[in-house]
């Protein structure tokens, strides 16, 4: 089926540009340099001060205090490591100083972990996505203050796409901690970011990571083909009030061989996989149109078949965790499908960037500990399809929601739900492939911050922690690669 959403532009490029990956067309939309989302709009904000917990009466006075936040910071967005400054960032001090075998972590004193320092090796942090910088001050203000003899060999790294993110990052941290900080420029996802591998044991960092990295779209068909209806849709935001600056996207015409997937000397056919092939990949079209305003520019799906590899994979992985339920059908179910047909379809929504992540990571890190947070479910979804994306921007402190993600570039932010069992699936498998293998585990939140979290750090007057009691919808990933020996 095709979508059609109908965009503005003054002078519109009269030629039909090639299909895009839907990956490939959200890259551009939140990364692209001259207006990506993250390239043109101040996305996350930082609370000046640190919130006073213990003076807020009860969950509705800390709630109110957050809402304040926002309203001063327009159109930022806050994280949880921001609300919670700096106990987040000590929180996951605590546990990576743990998992580096410090046996004093979590001792309240000055130096409290010092003896137990002594012969590990140097402490090799990379943060994905490091946003304002307040992660690595929080982090490494922690080390130094309790773990003097780790902070001196201590080396974090925050690999950044967005050059302004990366300006404040380096002027922000590297002014508290001179040369153990540093921050890399470039898109973590693309190996050549990381400017050589290293096999030196590292922990990887990545907060609110996963739920900007492009996605794919698959949908099914009953026939395995395109289907021949269509449906036009005017986007009402884009008929003569915003204009949509045009973008040649660079992309070849679509070749009639399987692409491959390059990952170190590995290159994965397009056609491995065991994914139904009636599933579809679902591609944007970008062309000039005249049945409208002259100049206007119309973005289109159309499905074609699936040879991408990452699309592949993502998909098989996703099925294989759905065959269980699928044998346990019920029999009134079995009954309605005899009698009515099968129910439809959703379409899915396959986390293709975050596969292409852990590929390179465990390709450039292969000695590495992964600890990743972020949502496992978004309320008031639009968006049609299993992990559909929230597709929303922020105005004077309140959240505008989108029912397409077929927008100018830079018009909202484009975040997805996390399944962390499949992305823990994907992690294994991307750990098993020319390495020595490696483990992933997921849990949520509250369960890690409360074992990590200083107790109490977070809580109001009447005993509320909203640090281990809100953001219920979120998980954490807890991965381990480990190089072949």
């Amino acid at each position: 089926m095709h979508c059609i959403f109908l965009l503005l532009h003054p002078r519109a490029p009269s030629l039909r540009i090639h299909p895009l990956q839907v990956r490939n067309f959200l890259h551009e939309s939140l990364y692209s340099p001259s207006d990506g989302y993250f390239s043109t709009h101040p996305t996350i904000g930082s609370m000046p001060t640190p919130l006073e917990f213990a003076t807020y009466r009860n969950q509705a006075d800390y709630l109110r205090k957050v809402q304040e936040a926002y309203v001063v910071l327009q159109s930022r967005w806050l994280t949880p490591v921001e609300i919670f400054k700096p106990h987040y960032g000590r929180a996951i001090a605590r546990w990576a100083l743990n998992h580096w075998g410090v046996t004093g972590a979590g001792k309240e004193e000055r130096g409290g972990c010092a003896a137990a320092a002594q012969d590990l090796p140097p402490l090799f942090v990379y943060e994905i996505g490091g946003g304002t910088g307040t992660m690595a001050l929080d982090f490494l203000d922690y080390v130094r203050e309790f773990c003097p003899k780790v902070y001196a060999t201590c080396r974090y790294t925050c690999v950044e796409i967005s050059p302004l993110l990366a300006e404040a990052q380096a002027e922000r941290v590297g002014k508290a901690h001179g040369s153990r900080f540093q921050v890399c420029v470039g898109d973590a996802t693309v190996r050549s970011t990381w400017k050589e591998d290293s096999a030196d044991p590292c922990l990887i960092l990545a907060f609110e990571v996963l739920d900007n990295l492009p996605h794919d779209k698959v949908v099914w068909s009953s026939d395995g083909k395109e289907n021949e209806r269509s449906e036009d849709v005017v986007h009402e935001e884009g008929v003569g009030s915003r204009s949509c600056k045009a973008t040649a996207f660079r992309n070849p015409p679509p070749s009639t061989q399987p692409p491959t997937y390059s990952c170190g000397k590995h290159a994965f056919k397009g056609e491995l996989g065991q994914a139904d092939s009636r599933w579809r990949q679902v591609v944007v079209e970008k062309r000039a149109t005249g049945r409208a305003t002259e100049g206007s520019v119309v973005l289109s799906e159309k499905t074609v078949p699936i040879t991408d590899p990452l699309t592949l994979r993502c998909l098989t992985a996703h099925e294989s965790l759905k065959a269980p339920s699928r044998r346990k059908s019920s029999f009134i179910a079995s009954l309605l499908h005899g009698i009515l047909g099968p129910p439809p379809v959703e379409p899915v929504w396959l986390p293709t960037g975050a596969l292409q992540l852990m590929d390179t990571l465990c390709a450039v890190r292969p000695n590495h500990t992964l600890l990743a947070a972020d949502f496992d479910e978004l309320p008031d979804v639009v968006v049609p399809g299993v992990h559909a994306p929230l597709v929303a921007s922020t105005e004077r402190g309140k959240t505008l929601d989108h029912a397409t993600y077929l927008l100018p570039p830079g018009t909202a932010d484009i975040f997805f739900p996390t399944n962390f069992e499949l992305l823990g699936k994907l992690y294994r498998q991307a750990a098993a492939r020319g390495q020595g293998g490696g483990e992933a585990r997921a849990l949520k939140s509250a369960e890690f911050m409360k074992e990590w979290a200083e107790e109490g750090a977070t809580a109001v007057a009447d005993g509320y922690q909203p640090l281990t009691e809100d953001y219920t919808n979120t998980s954490v990933l807890v991965g381990t690669c480990r190089a072949r020996a």
